[in-house]
């Protein structure tokens, strides 16, 4: 199982690629939260969660598939090859913003296996 959560995770604080709400980033709150990838669907499709949380992707499916974001500037996201059945990609999401993406096998950024994560402000 490949996991690239621990080179993503040091290089989030940097990611100002997203459509942001607010600036700065939030500091990590423990929290992961699951999308698991199915043949030919992200579930949930939209998952909305407050700054500072890691989304873990599985993929259960039976085809290779990748998490690419729709914004090719972007530093997160796995490419196929470390993304087959069985593998888990983890991301932290520190600023607020909406984070679209999609699986380049599967879909076009605007129909088919997309997804976005909704990244609220943390209180406090």
């Amino acid at each position: 199982m490949v996991d690239v959560a621990d080179e993503e995770e040091t290089d989030s604080a940097n990611d100002d690629t997203a459509t942001s709400t607010t600036t700065g980033a939030f500091p990590p709150n423990g929290e992961v939260v699951d999308v698991v990838a199915l043949d030919n669907t992200f579930r949930p499709e939209t998952i909305e969660v407050v700054a500072g949380t890691a989304i873990r992707w599985e993929n259960r499916g039976r085809n290779d598939h990748n998490v690419i974001p729709t914004d090719e500037t972007a530093s997160w996201g796995a490419p196929t090859e470390a993304f087959a059945p069985g593998d888990e990609y983890t991301h932290l999401f520190d600023t607020p913003g909406e984070y679209p993406y999609y699986c380049t096998i599967h879909a076009t950024p605007e129909v088919g296996m997309i997804g976005t994560v909704v990244v609220l402000p943390a209180d406090g």
